[in-house]
């Protein structure tokens, strides 16, 4: 998966390789909870898998014991800027013995803010995956990082940078990173 991701928009001929992990995706229920950024991954992951000559299917499904056989099943988890409550929804929508293959929440960057005690979110993250986990024994949970944004420039932020303040992105920025920092280093090589 992450090659598929790393290749996202760089790949336009035919790769044997790539074409064979889109293939065995295509073979595996997967359930991907996410929410705007979360949709143009999966617009590149069809766009890969039709230059590949891969049929892959991806459908919105609310529930994952509804995810067909062989399908990338999504759903767009509530709500952003409250990552406790996509997490609380992401359990619920996956559920107990749900015979999902691959299964994996993406955070959006706005799920992050100044004020996020990132040890904090990471732990529940943690708690919920390792329930998830006792729950559903043969689902392997994929871990994603949080997206970084630009930091906020122009006028504005010259204005701030004179107050005193941080531009928008700078402090938002370190956190995530806190918390993408605490995925890498629990989930390193796994």
């Amino acid at each position: 998966m992450a090659m598929l991701l790393a290749f996202a928009g760089t790949v336009s001929a035919a790769d044997p390789a790539l074409r064979a992990e889109l293939s065995l995706l295509a073979t595996k229920r997967i359930y991907f909870a996410h929410q705007s950024v979360g949709a143009n991954i999966l617009q590149g992951m069809g766009e890969l898998a039709t230059r590949q000559g891969v049929p892959l299917r991806i459908v919105q499904v609310p529930r994952a014991a509804e995810v067909p056989s062989g399908t990338f099943g999504h759903f767009f988890v509530p709500e952003n800027g409250a990552p406790f409550e996509k997490l609380a929804n992401f359990k619920a929508a996956l559920g107990a013995d749900s015979g999902i293959d691959i299964a994996l929440i993406k955070f959006c960057y706005v799920d992050i803010d100044a004020g996020t005690d990132a040890a904090e979110l990471f732990a529940r993250y943690q708690a919920t995956i390792s329930a998830l986990r006792t729950e559903n024994p043969h689902t392997v949970f994929v871990h994603v990082t949080l997206p970084l944004t630009t930091v906020q420039t122009g006028a504005k932020a010259l204005a701030k940078r004179l107050l005193g303040r941080a531009p928008y992105g700078t402090i938002e920025n370190v956190r995530r990173e806190q918390y993408n920092a605490l995925m890498r280093r629990a989930y390193a090589g796994r």
